[in-house]
């Protein structure tokens, strides 16, 4: 279990001492009292260590719940039809295959306090995640109608409203919005929906060579696991 909130301090999981206390702070304080009876030495050691860049602050790194796509599914797809794709210089297409052949799991999701919502509803204890295809096919018809900032204006009764909760015979639970929103590669991964007509793949892409690890990778797995083909030629 994760012993630290989402602001940095010590949750109820952690020893009763240490609850509430800023981990970097009198966290750290208290820690060090504690185990001051069991030190047999101590001196100063210079290592690195993560900062924010841009609030110039320490990163605490934390386990927490995220959306991924499971690429192992669609791995050995995005290789096969990467091969019917021409890439100038043509030699980056070995690099293309080995990233796809290392790629691990995409975390497509993000919390930030901007950005595209992914559409989950958590109940009051938020362990898990309500997520059933007709709640989506309700949400992008509002979306259509409405624009996409509904999700952050509308309250949970009209995105989840009560005859919609009834057809799919869910428990009478007070349900929350999720807040996190997409990976900004899911974002643009998906434009060959978004801007190609029919048949929706692209003559020609040109971007710099690192896009391999970005906009071509991320538009190619997005592209098979909807349709099985990839966006471009």
């Amino acid at each position: 279990p994760c012993l630290v909130d989402e602001d940095g301090c010590y949750n109820s999981q952690a020893m009763k001492e240490l609850q509430g206390k800023a981990v970097l702070k009198e966290g750290t304080k208290f820690i060090l009292d504690f185990l001051s009876a069991d030190i047999v030495h101590l001196e100063d050691y210079v290592h690195s260590y993560p900062y924010d860049w841009r609030s110039k602050t320490p990163v605490i790194i934390r386990s927490s719940h995220q959306w991924f796509i499971d690429v192992n599914q669609i791995r050995d797809k995005a290789i096969e039809c990467l091969k019917d794709v021409t890439i100038v210089p043509e030699h980056f297409k070995k690099v293309f295959q080995r990233q796809l052949e290392s790629a691990p799991q995409w975390c497509i999701s993000r919390q930030r306090a901007w950005g595209v919502p992914i559409p989950a509803f958590y109940s009051s204890d938020r362990n898990k995640p309500l997520v059933h295809r007709a709640i989506t096919n309700h949400l992008c018809s509002l979306i259509q109608t409405h624009g996409i900032h509904c999700w952050w204006e509308k309250r949970v009764n009209e995105l989840l409203p009560p005859e919609l909760r009834n057809k799919l015979e869910l428990p009478l639970n007070e349900y929350q919005k999720g807040s996190d929103i997409m990976d900004i590669w899911f974002d643009s991964g998906i434009s060959w929906k978004c801007v190609l007509p029919e048949p929706h793949i692209s003559d020609i892409c040109i971007e710099g060579i690192d896009q391999i690890r970005g906009w071509f990778n991320s538009s190619l797995l997005t592209s098979i696991a909807v349709r099985g083909k990839a966006p471009y030629k």
